[in-house]
């Protein structure tokens, strides 16, 4: 893979790839895979750097290479000597790696010699986390414009350095939405080149694309990429992904010519059975046990859900927010999650501060003073749930975006 400079790709500076950097924080590991995939997303870090002064200086580094467009041998320049300086340099006794904790490193490795800093690693380094920054801000920059191109192509080179399943989906088509960009988005191993562009409807048509489905394709990225860098970016700076603000001056249901639901005349006809409303319990550990088991993801990190004519993909690493102020008891209502994203009254495409579209689907429950629920979905498979009661009046306020279904009009807006 060539060296590129940062400004070569994507201009100077570019603050989305910067900003995706910055926010990851540190996590010191003796072996790289050791981390969860998403948790590379979310932290900063490089293998048998075991010192977090190490793991800063070369942060540290590559952000600024990002921030200057600066090439590899810029970047290896300047990092290099601080690194000899430290220590963490060429192949060494475990004993003389440099650590925080020496009992950190693991006892099976401790009677070996292992590699530290070496111009390869450097390079790997640079190009790895490079790729991933852009990586997320090109996500966020096509988010941003889905009305416009709703369709993303899997672009690979195809050389004799690509790997089979990553030539194999070259040229594939799918919806911006499809649950499959969670985990093919690249980079998706050491080394890859494979990009992704975005296509209007009419180049789609044009040029005679089939648009595929995730579940048609079986693919699995190298460990440690096993997840979207720039779906996470998007709350690594969030305690609660659900905090951003609904964007002003979307369209609304009476743009859409749809009645008020706290209209007097308003057909009771919409309002389904409820399902039983669970007993709350008392542990956040226990709520998400509940919650995990009614949507059916115990023993599995994802699930998908058939939404009409998608599959809404739920993550069980994104649904610890959910639970996590225990007045709001959302647990009680896990059940009610499955019939409103399957059998929704609407669904609203709604724009976010953030640059996110995030789908909301809504359901209408002939409970007392009659329910309804909010199930809004964010691209990562990250969910959050509100019930609200008829007499708040606050329901037609969640009603804005782009409808992409409605049952009064019985229909659904690809």
């Amino acid at each position: 893979m060539p060296d590129f400079p940062i400004n070569f790709l994507i201009g100077l500076p570019p603050e989305q790839a910067i900003a995706y950097l910055k926010a990851k924080g540190f996590q010191i590991t003796f072996n790289w895979h050791e981390m969860l995939d998403q948790a590379h997303n979310k932290s900063f870090t490089v293998a048998k750097a075991m010192r977090l002064d190490i793991l800063q200086d070369i942060k540290s580094a590559l952000e600024t290479a990002q921030q200057n467009g600066e090439t590899f041998e810029q970047f290896r320049r300047k990092l290099e000597p601080e690194l000899r300086k430290k220590g963490w340099w060429g192949r060494v006794p475990a004993e003389n790696i440099p650590a925080d904790n020496p009992n950190s490193i693991p006892v099976a490795e401790r009677s070996r010699s292992h590699q530290l800093g070496s111009v390869n690693r450097l390079r790997t380094i640079y190009n790895t986390n490079t790729r991933s920054a852009l990586s997320a801000g090109k996500y966020l920059r096509f988010l941003a414009n889905v009305e416009n191109r709703p369709y993303w192509q899997y672009i690979a080179v195809l050389d004799k350095a690509t790997r089979l399943q990553h030539a194999e989906l070259d040229g594939k088509v799918f919806r911006w939405d499809d649950p499959i960009w969670a985990t093919i988005w690249p980079p998706n191993d050491f080394g890859c080149r494979c990009d992704v562009r975005a296509l209007t409807e009419a180049q789609v048509k044009s040029m005679g694309l089939r648009i595929y489905k995730g579940t048609e394709i079986k693919f699995m990225p190298g460990k440690g990429f096993r997840y979207n860098p720039g779906i996470s970016s998007l709350y690594l700076d969030k305690a609660e992904p659900a905090v951003s603000e609904i964007t002003k001056k979307q369209l609304t249901y009476a743009d859409y010519g749809l009645p008020s639901v706290n209209a007097p005349d308003f057909p009771q006809t919409y309002f389904g059975i409820p399902p039983p409303l669970l007993d709350a319990v008392d542990t956040k550990e226990d709520a998400l046990n509940l919650v995990c088991k009614n949507l059916g993801i115990v023993d599995k990190r994802t699930v998908y859900i058939p939404a009409l004519n998608e599959n809404v993909i739920i993550t069980k690493e994104l649904l610890g927010h959910v639970v996590e102020k225990r007045g709001n008891h959302r647990e009680r209502y896990s059940e009610w999650i499955i019939p409103t994203l399957t059998d929704p009254f609407e669904i609203w495409s709604t724009k976010y501060d953030d640059g996110s579209p995030r789908k909301r689907f809504i359901k209408l429950f002939d409970a007392k003073y009659n329910l309804y629920v909010i199930v809004m979905v964010n691209p990562d498979g990250g969910i959050l749930w509100n019930v609200i009661n008829k007499r708040t009046h606050q329901l037609d306020k969640e009603r804005e975006g782009i409808l992409l279904y409605s049952a009064i009009k019985k229909e659904i807006n690809k």
